[in-house]
């Protein structure tokens, strides 16, 4: 992850089986890599909880994470912060909204930074 995430001076130390604390030396550091998650190690999602003082590791909770889910190939009149809302607001809790002109002012993408409920499949 140090690799990953461009950073030499981060402390890994293992608290329980699939537990990590993470220590980072600067709180910028700490906030551009849950600033440009979600991450993943081996294959498998890493899901990143701010530490709270006083909780046993095992009272966190790792079933939610944010993704940023994006929309192609709508009409261009269509591509606005609400039509994208509406559209993806049936996967999670919609944190953010972006509509970004990609390639020339013909193509926009719309896009939603969204907190999914990571044991349910997006899919049935």
């Amino acid at each position: 992850m140090r690799r990953a995430w461009r950073l030499e001076n981060v402390i890994f130390f293992p608290v329980e089986f699939g537990i990590y604390a993470i220590t980072f030396m600067t709180v910028v550091d700490l906030l551009q890599v849950y600033k440009t998650g979600p991450w993943s190690f081996s294959s498998h999602l890493l899901l990143l909880k701010k530490w709270e003082p006083d909780m046993p590791p095992h009272r966190y909770e790792f079933n939610t994470c944010t993704f940023w889910v994006q929309i192609h190939e709508l009409p261009f009149e269509w591509l606005t912060k609400e039509v994208v809302v509406r559209a993806i607001k049936s996967l999670g809790l919609v944190m953010n909204v972006k509509v970004e002109a990609k390639g020339g002012a013909a193509h926009k993408i719309g896009k939603a930074r969204v907190l999914l409920d990571v044991p349910t499949p997006l899919k049935s």
